[in-house]
């Protein structure tokens, strides 16, 4: 509990400080609408759409999604991973990316999945919205099996017009795999579907800085705090779920590593963490790195470790 505790108030104060630009004389208010007007970094981040490529590099712990870190705390072990994405931007909101998860194995990194994200994003001064779709490709050759699902949706929504800014995204992955053991001298092939549901509303509130260093650079800083609601599914006729752990099925530890942090059976819809997320982005021209860090306690009562932190660390380039 003291653990939990401190997660709420340091969510809760972050939440509510008091920002660089909330007591602006009137200069300073000119000035910084005419930098709304005229800086390309405002221009990039807020003003009139337009089409861009952007080239990334991700490092981190986000083993399983970009977007979800619910999905990402429920079935996070310890492994870094590279994450080299390249996304095309239409000024329409509509978007492509596609990544690649590369994972150490004795000494190099190899990847262990690919994604395909199609998405649409929308931005004005009153609402931030995004619909997200994701299709993982698994990488058999590489040996590892981190990710059990193969479709991921996500949906955000976020109002900005108040100090306290209110939001809720919506996650669904699904997924199945047929896995083949042996007990008793007979090889046996399991057919296993997952699904995971999760629901968050949040609060948070953006701190934007300008002209940091050059008057061409800025800083964005984002604290929220969030209750995840959310139901895990199993189905595999004939496997007991409660008794995965004593069964012999080495072939099966993706359905393993996903269950053991979450729940032994099925679970029905219900509440099941809260967490807060810290975001935070440096631009400088068409330059930017964006570090962030999620920290998730878990509710239900679990033999598993409750709290969870998964962090990552982005450096791009839009063109």
């Amino acid at each position: 509990m003291p653990k939990l505790t401190f997660l709420i108030l340091f969510f809760f104060s972050a939440s509510f400080a008091r920002g660089q630009t909330d007591s602006l004389s009137k200069e300073d208010r000119l000035a910084l609408d005419s930098m709304f007007k005229n800086d390309e970094f405002i221009r990039l981040l807020y003003g009139k759409p337009k089409s861009y490529f952007d080239i990334r590099l991700g490092a981190g712990n986000q083993l399983l999604s970009t977007k979800n870190n619910n999905v990402n705390a429920a079935s996070l072990k310890s492994k870094f991973a590279l994450i080299p994405a390249v996304a095309y931007n239409d000024k329409s909101g509509f978007g492509l990316a596609l990544s690649g998860f590369f994972a150490s194995d004795s000494g190099t990194f190899k990847p262990y999945q690919y994604a395909v994200n199609p998405y649409f994003e929308y931005y004005n001064k009153s609402v931030n919205l995004g619909v997200y779709y994701t299709r993982y490709i698994f990488n058999k050759a590489s040996g590892f099996s981190p990710n059990p699902f193969q479709n991921a949706y996500y949906f955000n929504f976020v109002y900005i017009k108040t100090f306290i800014e209110p939001g809720i995204s919506l996650g669904y992955a699904s997924g199945r795999f047929t896995d083949t053991f042996t007990l008793a001298g007979i090889n046996r092939k399991i057919k296993t579907r997952l699904s995971d549901l999760s629901l968050s509303p949040y609060v948070q509130h953006n701190f934007s800085f300008y002209k940091l260093f050059s008057k061409h650079d800025g800083l964005s800083l984002t604290p929220a705090i969030m209750l995840i609601a959310g139901r895990q599914r199993a189905e595999a006729p004939g496997l007991n779920l409660r008794r995965l752990d004593s069964l012999p099925l080495a072939s099966l530890r993706r359905l393993k590593e996903y269950l053991k942090n979450r729940f032994e059976s099925n679970s029905k819809f219900q509440l099941q963490s809260i967490a807060g997320s810290l975001a935070l982005k440096y631009q400088y021209k068409k330059f930017y790195t964006s570090p962030g860090l999620y920290i998730d306690y878990y509710l239900p009562s679990t033999t598993e470790k409750r709290l969870t932190t998964v962090f990552s660390v982005v450096a791009g380039f839009t063109l």
